[in-house]
């Protein structure tokens, strides 16, 4: 996430990321030089999965927004 940062030329984006620990989800956001990590996700509930699958669709469409707004 920093060398996502360190390559965004200046533009002062949040970067957002994931990484999971086997069965478990967690989403990161970096904004300058402040961090935020979700709680826990666990990808064997039902609940959970849910909410994983919806928070890796919100960042495709905001990688989607941001490459159609640049064109």
């Amino acid at each position: 996430m920093l060398a996502a940062q360190s390559k965004n030329n200046g533009l002062n984006l949040p970067i957002y990321g994931m990484y999971n620990i086997g069965q478990n989800f967690f989403f990161v956001i970096l904004e300058q030089e402040k961090y935020t990590i979700s709680k826990q996700f666990d990808a064997t509930d039902k609940q959970d999965l849910e909410k994983i699958i919806s928070m890796l669709k919100f960042v495709k469409n905001h990688i989607e927004n941001f490459i159609n707004q640049s064109k």
